[in-house]
Parts: structure tokens; sequence; C-alpha cells
């Protein structure tokens, strides 16, 4: 993995564990969320 991969790879599990904080405001739907930790998971 490239030195850019890692860095997305880190913004992607930061930004989900932020919109986890934000989910009880339903700021995002359920497939977004799936979408999100498809990314993280590649």
């Amino acid at each position: 993995m490239s030195s850019f991969e890692e860095a997305v790879q880190a913004t992607l599990t930061m930004l989900n564990h932020r919109i986890t904080e934000l989910s009880d405001c339903d700021v995002m739907t359920d497939a977004q969320q799936e979408y999100i930790n498809e990314l993280i998971e590649r």
C-alpha cells in the first residue's frame, strides 16, 4: 500500500468513527454507512 493509500485509509477510518459518533442524529443512511465500511475494509 502506498503512503497515499495509507493516508486515505486513515482518513476514512477517522471519518467513519466520527460518523458513528454522529449516528444518533441519523446523518447517514445505513447504505451510506455500509459503503464507507466497505471502502475501509479494502
